[in-house]
């Protein structure tokens, strides 16, 4: 989908900076980012998800868990490359750019809303939630703990002093992110769920 998407420069400023792990190619993201998400290509569930944090003086690497999250502090970044190298020997990963979310009570908060086909053949949102993840989690997914609330709601919570988008501007984002995938890519979809 990323891929797919990366085609139209329209979609470039909604994608995180994306990549298959390589470990030259970590320093230069690490670097850039201060913030990376590695994520396995046949994941789902926010299964195995690892992400590294450049404090300036040390990299915090941390693993999400069934129930918690592990967390390592490393001084080099050899030292986390090899460590990196151990845990994705077994599946292939991608690098992703880390990005900051708007937070409900100190939470990183994500939205994800459900486009399907009407009757007409035309793009529909059928639901719009936000995920909030959990306190002992990263990431927001309900397996891991997330809560799952209507986006209006979670909306008018956000922590103060953040730029707060819009039910309205969620909605037509999602929108046009499934009638440009749909422009890009061949055959027939009915539904998508967008991550925003």
């Amino acid at each position: 989908v990323h891929e797919t998407l990366m085609r139209d420069p329209r979609m470039h400023p909604m994608l995180p900076e994306t990549h298959p792990y390589h470990p030259n190619r970590l320093r230069t993201m690490l670097d850039r980012h201060g913030i990376l998400y590695l994520k396995p290509t046949n994941g789902s569930l926010g299964s195995g998800i690892i992400r590294l944090i450049n404090t300036g003086r040390f990299i915090v690497c941390q693993y999400a868990t069934a129930n918690s999250t592990n967390t390592r502090v490393y001084r080099k970044i050899e030292t986390v490359i090899a460590h990196l190298n151990r845990r994705t020997r077994q599946s292939p990963y991608l690098m992703q750019q880390g990005l900051h979310l708007v937070t409900s009570r100190g939470r990183p908060v994500d939205f994800r809303v459900l486009v399907q086909k009407n009757l007409h053949g035309n793009w529909a949102i059928t639901s719009v939630v936000g995920r909030i993840a959990n306190n002992q989690h990263f990431v927001s997914n309900l397996a891991r703990g997330g809560t799952i609330r209507k986006a209006s709601d979670i909306i008018e919570e956000l922590d103060p002093n953040q730029n707060k988008p819009s039910l309205s501007k969620i909605r037509s984002t999602a929108l046009e992110v499934a009638n440009t995938f749909e422009q890009l890519v061949d055959g027939h979809y009915g539904e998508l769920g967008i991550d925003l």
